[in-house]
């Protein structure tokens, strides 16, 4: 169940919709004891937008716990992360709150905010797509420098980043013929 129908369920039956155990899962599942879904999670092979949607719900979340004090916490917390695995799949974690008034209505508002715009934290997102870019356009300048006989030291990967970056800033924008050409350009031949 997707946000869009998480957020046309009354309380009542959003309850019910998280207490329902899946047919092929065998660990322990947070509805049955009350939690309900938030419907954020992230895994092993997740983007970057997931992974920044994630770290962004749980801070949002967790303030939010904060307000409400330990009296009356649950024994999981307000907030609990749960985290499966399995040796063939990989990972998974899943957001959960405790049912108080407070909580539920942050979830909510959390649901209205990604169905308007699909990033919750902007700085953290474009950090992270950066970090990816800055990674992935140093390693190919490290391999095309290889395959060129061409030094790839620190001023090339910079030179080469600085050029690039006039056209893309996604790895999925940089086109790879274009990078070989400014190291074959800008690379000194080893010796």
């Amino acid at each position: 169940m997707g946000i869009y129908e998480l957020l046309q369920l009354t309380d009542e039956d959003w309850a019910t919709e998280s207490a329902k155990f899946p047919r092929d899962y065998g660990g322990y599942w947070p509805g049955t004891d009350g939690y309900l879904r938030v419907g954020i999670g992230q895994s092993r092979d997740s983007d970057n937008l997931e992974k920044s949607n994630w770290v962004a719900a749980v801070k949002i979340l967790q303030e939010a716990a904060a307000e409400l004090g330990e009296q009356d916490e649950p024994e999981n917390g307000w907030v609990y992360e749960h985290g499966a695995s399995h040796w063939a799949v990989g990972w998974v974690d899943s957001l959960w709150i405790a049912p108080h008034p407070a909580l539920m209505s942050e979830v909510r508002s959390l649901w209205g905010a990604l169905t308007s715009y699909p990033v919750l934290d902007e700085s953290d997102y474009s950090e992270r797509e950066l970090e990816d870019w800055l990674q992935y356009t140093s390693d190919e300048v490290h391999f095309a420098a290889g395959q060129l006989n061409v030094v790839a030291d620190e001023t090339l990967v910079t030179q080469v980043q600085e050029i690039l970056g006039q056209t893309s800033n996604c790895v999925e924008d940089v086109d790879p013929d274009h990078l070989r050409e400014l190291v074959e350009r800008f690379g000194k031949v080893e010796v």
